[in-house]
């Protein structure tokens, strides 16, 4: 033997080891795996017809089982938290002022469906699912339009699928499982509930931005007020916001709509005087309309100015296309729109020092709470001793009076 070469034991360890035997389930799913690799090894033999209607159908039962399969992963919709949306603690003054809240990820409000506006209701059907009371648990209409158009015309997610999205939190799910799983639980809740109880449901889950959840956390943080008091143009506007909360936001930057160079010196001219007349690329939508140009908006072509219209107006045109309301009181809440005006963003936090001592307090209280997130999650109320309107009329005078 050369110097330098040892011999060594040839190891077939790996070769011969025997395999973890598989669970049954992930026999079943490998089962046309194995008989899509072995028609295609004898798809010369089959001829290609044969080949491709068994490879199909092999695909196609592999599709139900992986279904199946996520079918009976899923939880039951009689669970009782299934759709306990987690609720933020106020902290209140002594006569019911809000002085803070506490709140983990959502900042959320529940009311029931008899303190939401029926336009409000409407609004959110008419962008978004507009055939609701109408189809199954699958819209069929808005599917094959969808797959048409390849999407561009817009998808088919219904307000159900929406919520069983937000509600069972699938957003970070792979595609195929979320979409497998949206379908199931969608049409098992289209089973379980009515229409208006889901429609209820869906109103209180979803986002519509800044970390507000719910219409009537929504109303709160952008006009200041309670969801049933909600007019018909401030509900067009909390309708626009889920399907893109963060791009429409009423504190962003896509507030109002925004025109090309080019077509704003066409409106001033007077070379464009309708809507009709403005191609898509040259108008960026924003939440709000915007009047290109003074004076009054161009009517028949005379004047100098036009109004382009926002995603609101658009839920407006949407709501009168549906019969939801009439062409005079789309055009009474589009002025409405004109000069409505945000809440002002404030601190979220009033008398800050007092405050925080009644949060530790109540962190105390809770400390040996078998649900450790009740503080943030329960939606409670703690109602203090301070009384906010004299708390801030003496911040005034020491504010007046410092040197």
């Amino acid at each position: 033997m050369p110097s330098g070469f040892t011999i060594r034991p040839l190891d077939v360890s790996r070769r011969f080891r025997e395999r973890k035997p598989r669970a049954k389930w992930e026999k079943i799913l490998h089962a046309p795996n194995v008989a899509i690799r072995w028609l295609w090894r004898k798809k010369e033999d089959l001829g290609w017809r044969k080949s491709f209607l068994y490879i199909f159908s092999a695909l196609s039962t592999l599709f139900v089982l992986y279904a199946l399969f996520l079918w009976l992963t899923l939880p039951s919709l009689s669970e009782e938290k299934i759709f306990a949306a987690s609720q933020s603690t106020v902290i209140t003054d002594r006569n019911g002022i809000e002085l803070y809240r506490i709140f983990g990820e959502q900042d959320r409000t529940n009311v029931p469906g008899s303190d939401i506006p029926q336009h409000t209701k409407q609004a959110i059907i008419a962008i978004e699912d507009r055939r609701y009371f109408e189809r199954g648990c699958i819209d069929v209409r808005a599917l094959a339009r969808a797959v048409l158009s390849f999407g561009n015309s817009g998808g088919a997610s219904t307000l159900t699928r929406q919520l069983a999205r937000n509600a069972l939190n699938l957003k970070r799910e792979y595609l195929l499982n979320r979409k497998i799983k949206e379908f199931i639980l969608g049409c098992q809740m289209e089973s379980e509930y009515t229409k208006e109880e889901l429609l209820n449901l869906y109103l209180n889950w979803i986002p519509f931005g800044q970390n507000a959840y719910g219409v009537e956390q929504a109303s709160s943080r952008y006009f200041g007020k309670h969801a049933k008091e909600l007019t018909l143009g401030e509900s067009a506007i909390l309708a626009s916001l889920p399907q893109l909360p963060s791009y429409f936001s009423p504190y962003g930057r896509h507030v109002h709509t925004d025109v090309s160079a080019e077509l704003r010196a066409k409106i001033l001219d007077g070379t464009v005087t309708s809507v009709d007349d403005i191609l898509d690329d040259d108008v960026t939508i924003g939440l709000l309309g915007v009047t290109i140009g003074s004076g009054a908006t161009v009517k028949n072509g005379s004047g100098k100015s036009l109004y382009v219209g926002g995603r609101a107006d658009q839920v407006l045109r949407s709501m009168q296309d549906a019969e939801f309301i009439t062409d005079d009181e789309r055009l009474k809440a589009t002025e409405e729109l004109k000069t409505l005006t945000f809440k002002k963003v404030r601190e979220d936090i009033r008398a800050p020092h007092f405050v925080l001592w009644a949060k530790d307090q109540a962190e105390t209280l809770f400390a040996n709470s078998p649900d450790k997130g009740l503080l943030e999650r329960g939606g409670l109320t703690i109602q203090t001793t301070l009384d906010w309107r004299l708390q801030e009329a003496a911040e005034q005078v020491v504010a007046a009076h410092k040197d």
